[in-house]
């Protein structure tokens, strides 16, 4: 394997989010995984950091899709570049907040975390519905939903 071909690889792996950008994503994961409070500016960065990387991802499979002109011949370093402006491309719009995605990804995060229980031996998360299910009161209408269908 020849270095251009390494150093294509590495940039196509790389996450759109400037440098250290995954490393500080996967420390906030783990963070969270194990119970403890996001702060709200680390909520804010898993956010525009998300819109950023699949603002990446689409754009990479929009210029995927276009047929190449050969205009500027077929190297690695052409797809480099071409990586790197889809990267900056993203970035930029994932800053201006334009999209609304890294809004709704702060807005689910909040609400998950508010369910995430303080104490540390029980369950992580509390259950989302209110009320137990009545799976005899399902069952009733599951056997007249049945009777009806008979006579249709």
């Amino acid at each position: 394997m020849n270095g251009s071909a390494l150093s294509f690889s590495a940039a196509r792996t790389a996450p759109p989010t400037g440098g250290g950008g995954l490393e500080k994503l996967q420390l906030i994961a783990e963070r969270s995984k194990n119970g403890k409070q996001l702060s709200e500016s680390e909520i804010q960065e898993v956010g525009r950091q998300f819109e950023s990387l699949l603002l990446h991802q689409l754009l990479t499979t929009m210029r995927r899709s276009i047929p190449d002109s050969g205009l500027f011949g077929d190297s690695s370093a052409k797809d480099i570049y071409e990586d790197l402006f889809d990267q900056h491309i993203a970035e930029t719009v994932s800053q201006g907040g334009q999209t609304g995605i890294a809004e709704t990804i702060v807005e689910e995060l909040r609400r998950q975390q508010s369910q995430v229980v303080p104490s540390e031996t029980a369950s992580v998360f509390r259950p989302l519905g209110r009320e137990t299910l009545d799976y005899k009161a399902i069952q009733q209408k599951e056997n007249l939903i049945k009777r009806v269908d008979k006579h249709v």
